[in-house]
């Protein structure tokens, strides 16, 4: 028996499933893409990647240090975040959080002293029109033991975007 090449038909995926098929995985990276750079952002700020993953298997904490955790609001705008950071009031290296409209790391040094200078910076993105945007501040001011309050003034800047205020931690 021949085989009519006219009847034989082929089945198969056609162009336009093929380019569904495509786009879904191109929208399936970006969005992937944007979700692992907004948690990178969250849990190492601007750390290299590789220093990152060392920081969170070792075990920095040092025994007996008394730390206390210092933490405030701010808002600007519509947005509004809040910091949060661990200072050992003896002094030494201060770490932390930033958690809201924006996400990031917390990081710098305490000299120990009361009314004594605490400095450094918060790296991380912000969450505009579900786009993560990178993000970063420096920071400095004062901890004040007898107050229980950590006053700081910033100066910060992302997405071309640069602001200057000031907000205060209390532990």
């Amino acid at each position: 028996m021949a085989v009519d090449p006219v009847k034989t038909s082929h089945k198969g995926i056609g162009c336009g499933l093929m380019t569904f098929i495509i786009m879904v995985v191109i929208i399936l990276f970006i969005i992937g893409g944007n979700f692992l750079f907004g948690t990178y952002s969250e849990n190492c700020g601007d750390i290299p990647l590789f220093d990152c993953i060392s920081d969170i298997m070792a075990e920095d904490e040092e025994a007996g240090q008394d730390v206390v955790t210092a933490t405030g609001p701010y808002s600007y705008k519509d947005y509004s975040i809040t910091m949060t950071a661990q200072v050992p009031l003896e002094g030494g290296e201060v770490t932390g959080s930033v958690t809201g409209d924006c996400n990031g790391k917390v990081t710098g040094t305490y000299d120990g002293a009361d009314g004594g200078s605490i400095s450094g910076k918060m790296a991380g993105s912000c969450s505009l029109f579900f786009v993560n945007v990178p993000a970063s501040a420096t920071f400095g001011g004062v901890v004040n033991k007898e107050s229980k309050t950590v006053p700081i003034s910033f100066q910060g800047s992302g997405g071309g975007f640069s602001h200057e205020d000031s907000i205060s931690l209390a532990y």
